[in-house]
């Protein structure tokens, strides 16, 4: 599958691409539905991030799982990193707060059936007080690292035991494009390393290594991953190419499309400004077989609207209440035609 950069281009006097919403992009006020028009949105109760992390996981796995994964919901990156894991292992990503486990998580936990739970970060993340509670009732592991960076290293060799040929590289300082490459993760069998913007800290180098890659994905421009990260790769031996959009709407939608080349029936649509929705998004995804795009609060970029014309969508997922993907964004997708259903915050 070609990875690269796609011919499609920005317009530099637009900043749009070519669409197929012509209508619906130039909407700038919002409509109201007709009943006929809002009755294709459903929600899904309940929300917060804790709420729609265990929602997520039901719908992701609907006939329960025997490993699930808990992740801090205060910060992003173990979630993240945890995706290819998540696939290896068939569970899903939960959430909990630092010191306590949250009734949504417990309830989850209770309603999948999970026997193992896989804590993910050390104990300022999760704390040993929640690693106790959860081992009077499962099997409890913690998989850690002494920073987010080795934590991501220890998470790809435990999905990846037998190595893998391509590595994903996402920036360790922001959420967007590991997110979106989670299903590219999957369909690639490759795991989500992280670097700064400037480094290739020790742990991604050794894991690269450990894992036996040939090839080396970076996600993103160079503000997120500098050029001399790049330029190390390469002096390593690497085979080294970016995924690159004008934004991370757009870096999104060529994730999307590279992972998905023949299109898709359904797409999973989360905010691009901030993380705790989208967290658990990952299991979703492999379950449905659908990308994850990025929206910006009550508008639907011009790159996420062209990805889910180009795939095919039918049904949009909406991660988050409406605080964080706007009505107005389900209300033009539904104007589109599409069947969307909205997990809330």
């Amino acid at each position: 599958m070609d990875m690269g950069p796609r011919a499609k281009t920005t317009s530099a006097a637009t900043g749009t691409r070519r669409g197929r919403w012509p209508g619906l992009l130039a909407l700038l006020a919002v409509a109201v539905l007709s009943a006929a028009c809002s009755s294709i949105i459903k929600p899904i109760e309940p929300g917060n991030r804790y709420g729609t992390a265990a929602a997520l996981a039901g719908e992701a796995f609907p006939d329960g799982a025997d490993v699930a994964l808990l992740a801090t919901g205060r910060s992003f990156a173990d979630a993240l990193a945890a995706a290819p894991l998540s696939a290896a292992r068939s569970g899903p990503i939960l959430l909990t707060e630092p010191g306590a486990i949250p009734d949504e998580t417990t309830e989850a936990l209770d309603d999948l059936g999970v026997s193992e739970v896989i804590l993910l970060g050390g104990p300022s993340a999760i704390s040993e007080d929640v690693a106790d509670e959860l081992g009077e009732s499962y099997e409890v592991r913690r998989q850690a690292g002494d920073d987010r960076f080795q934590t991501a290293a220890q998470l790809a060799l435990l999905a990846h035991p037998d190595g893998a040929d391509t590595v994903l590289l996402a920036t360790g300082a922001d959420f967007a494009d590991a997110l979106a490459a989670a299903p590219l993760a999957a369909a690639e069998g490759a795991p989500i390393l992280l670097a700064g913007a400037d480094r290739l800290p020790a742990a991604t180098s050794e894991a690269l290594s450990e894992l036996g890659a040939d090839r080396v994905l970076v996600l993103g421009g160079e503000a997120a991953i500098g050029a001399a990260v790049e330029a190390q790769l390469v002096a390593d031996g690497y085979d080294v190419s970016r995924t690159a959009g004008t934004d991370r709407f757009d870096t999104a939608a060529q994730l999307a499309e590279a992972a998905f080349p023949d299109g898709a029936a359904v797409a999973l649509l989360t905010t691009g400004r901030d993380f705790p929705d989208a967290l658990a998004a990952a299991p979703l995804s492999a379950a449905r077989g659908g990308p994850i795009l990025l929206v910006d609060g009550n508008s639907v970029p011009p790159a996420t609207s062209e990805a889910l014309d180009d795939l095919g969508v039918d049904e949009v997922l909406l991660l988050g209440g409406t605080a964080v993907v706007g009505e107005p964004v389900a209300e033009r997708l539904a104007e589109a035609d599409y069947e969307v259903t909205r997990f809330p915050d």
